[in-house]
């Protein structure tokens, strides 16, 4: 359940800090989950807070990664086959792209599986021990893939474990889905841009609030 919300005109960290401050009280501050925005961490040292990075959203951080990589490799094999295969029409230049693609995929799957593994480890120890069997292996990993992980996850990468820890373990979640999920039912992307008059915006969101709530509490009372 929600503990409070608000509608700002912005997602400055001074916003952040004056909603959790106006919202939480120093003493229930224990942990918090975000999304992988690097000004979250300093900010939520400060608010006393220990810190977990969202394992969802760098999912989908290294999905993007993955398709981008994906794109780029299907344009060259099919300037290559184009070239190379002089007599084909376009439905067999396209399955041999596909065919190519499919072991590439495989590859890249096997690794990205390797790699979230981490989130299935049944303690904050064991985690740090699967952490650096990832880096031992990391020259086997696709290039494009290891290269973000040495950027954007291992720099941090003790921010995605905190739920594993002793006082949180079993109790707090890696992700912020449940949170994400509030927000999407409350008022999906599609409906925002409906409703952009502020009034029409906090009418809207205030009366899908109430029923979610609403409908919440019945389903854990039934």
């Amino acid at each position: 359940m929600p503990i409070a919300e608000a509608i700002y005109d912005d997602m400055e960290t001074t916003t952040i800090k004056e909603f959790i401050e106006t919202t939480i009280p120093h003493h229930k501050r224990k942990l918090i989950v975000t999304d992988l925005l690097d000004d979250y961490n300093s900010l939520m040292d400060n608010l006393g807070f220990e810190h977990q990075y969202c394992s969802f959203h760098l999912t989908k951080n290294i999905n993007k990664q993955i398709n981008k990589h994906l794109n780029k490799t299907k344009v060259k094999i099919e300037k290559k086959i184009k070239k190379t295969y002089l007599e084909l029409n376009k439905t067999q230049i396209k399955e041999k792209v596909e065919k190519k693609l499919k072991i590439i995929k495989e590859e890249i799957n096997l690794f990205k599986g390797i790699s979230l593994d981490l989130f299935k480890q049944k303690s904050y120890e064991d985690a740090l021990k699967y952490v650096e069997r990832i880096k031992y292996i990391l020259d086997e990993f696709p290039e494009f893939l290891a290269k973000y992980l040495k950027k954007e996850f291992f720099p941090k990468y003790k921010k995605f474990l905190t739920f594993l820890k002793k006082p949180h373990i079993g109790k707090i979640d890696s992700t912020n889905n449940k949170t994400e999920n509030y927000i999407g039912n409350i008022m999906p992307k599609a409906d925002k841009n409906k409703y952009r008059t502020k009034i029409g915006f906090i009418n809207q969101i205030y009366h899908r609030t109430r029923n979610w709530i609403k409908n919440t509490k019945y389903q854990l009372t039934n």
